[in-house]
């Protein structure tokens, strides 16, 4: 077990479990009536997102684009353009399909959030961002040390910290809330990921990340609100 947990493994774990656990101890003790810390959980959690990696570094004077965290590039702007383009036209569909409103989709008006430009930044700023450097960053940089190997596919290397990147986020989700549909993160997660290695930065994932979120919550506003 020791020879397991050696590397970069043991580090990632350990404060994976640390901030996955502070954050739903946040999460209930504002479910229990602290209406304060259940508004400004977001916040919190974008904090340890960014904390962490950052002290890290910095303790270490190790250089955050060693996590992917520069000046996006063209082609970073190209490939999260480019997965929005193609994935979430096919999102919308499938999430119509599973929610047996198909047939209401090409008739359905748009309904965007309420605030249509705090929102998206929101989402961009303090959700994203954060959650791109500590999972894709931190963790699968981490994950990567102790498992190199995998399957190499079309320049991207696809082994065990990729799915463990990809399981831990899914599982994170979960244990705040305890809602099983968080599960459900593990999915786009790889996406994340295979933008992370494809482009060799985090820009595209946390815009494509973003719109995401966007995306998910204009469906239900347009679909079964």
């Amino acid at each position: 077990m020791k020879r397991l947990l050696d590397g970069g493994l043991r580090e990632g774990v350990a404060l994976w479990t640390a901030v996955t656990a502070l954050l739903g101890g946040l999460y209930w003790v504002g479910q229990a009536g602290l209406a304060v810390v259940e508004a400004h959980l977001p916040e919190a959690a974008a904090l340890l997102f960014w904390g962490v990696p950052v002290l890290l570094s910095d303790r270490r004077r190790e250089d955050l684009r060693a996590l992917g965290w520069r000046a996006p590039t063209g082609r970073d702007v190209a490939w999260g353009l480019g997965a929005i383009a193609v994935v979430l036209p096919l999102f919308v569909v499938g999430y119509a399909w599973w929610n047996g409103v198909l047939g209401k989709l090409p008739h359905a008006p748009l309904v965007m959030h309420e605030q249509p430009i705090l929102f998206p930044l929101t989402q961009l700023i303090v959700v994203a961002a954060p959650e791109e450097l500590f999972y894709r960053g931190f963790l699968l940089d981490r994950l990567t040390r102790r498992f190199p190997g995998g399957l190499r596919i079309a320049g991207v290397t696809i082994g065990p910290a990729f799915w463990l990147t990809a399981a831990l986020f899914g599982l994170g989700h979960f244990l705040v809330d305890l809602r099983p549909g968080r599960l459900a993160v593990f999915f786009p997660s790889t996406l994340f990921a295979l933008l992370r290695l494809r482009t060799g930065g985090l820009f595209a994932g946390v815009v494509f990340h973003a719109a995401c979120n966007v995306t998910i919550d204009a469906c239900w506003r347009s679909l079964l609100r």
